[in-house]
């Protein structure tokens, strides 16, 4: 084997040693990537989550959704075509009013930008589920730019059964 023989196999080694590290350094990139949009969706989930736990006046509308008040039901809020009844306190409204803000926000990561997966999106199944327990919140959803709610609602449940 000649020197310039050696000097090639050399050149070849290094230019594939180089060609090894940027695969791997591109490969470190993506994946440390991957895992920091996997925790960025944790984060998202988990504030929406506390904030649902902390709004006192989305607790008054979840209260009222899962009929443990004694002084408000559903059909102290809304009427049959989904508008708010006028003599239902404003926190109801408000509460109702955020609590679905909240769950079309959800439902558009989902639905509309594919940011969360629907395994994701079942850590939210009861609040979706109780609006398609009560047509008069379904109406009120269609009505009032809240259809995702419902789609997403739908969609949980049919992939629940």
């Amino acid at each position: 084997m000649t020197m310039s023989t050696c000097i090639e196999i050399v050149k070849i080694l290094a230019a594939l040693v180089a060609i090894g590290g940027f695969a791997f350094t591109i490969y470190k990139y993506f994946d440390a990537r991957t895992r920091e949009l996997k925790w960025k969706r944790v984060e998202f989930i988990f504030g929406q989550a506390l904030f649902i736990d902390q709004d006192r006046e989305i607790n008054y509308a979840i209260s009222v959704l899962a009929g443990t008040r004694n002084d408000y039901t559903i059909n102290d809020v809304f009427d049959e075509n989904g508008a708010f009844l006028s003599q239902a306190e404003s926190k109801y409204k408000l509460g109702f009013e955020k609590l679905l803000n909240l769950l079309d926000r959800l439902a558009y990561a989902h639905l509309q930008s594919n940011v969360l997966e629907l395994g994701e999106m079942s850590n939210f199944h009861w609040y979706y589920a109780s609006v398609l327990e009560h047509s008069r919140v379904i109406k009120h959803c269609e009505k009032n730019g809240f259809g995702d709610v419902v789609k997403m609602a739908q969609e949980l449940e049919s992939n629940d059964t």
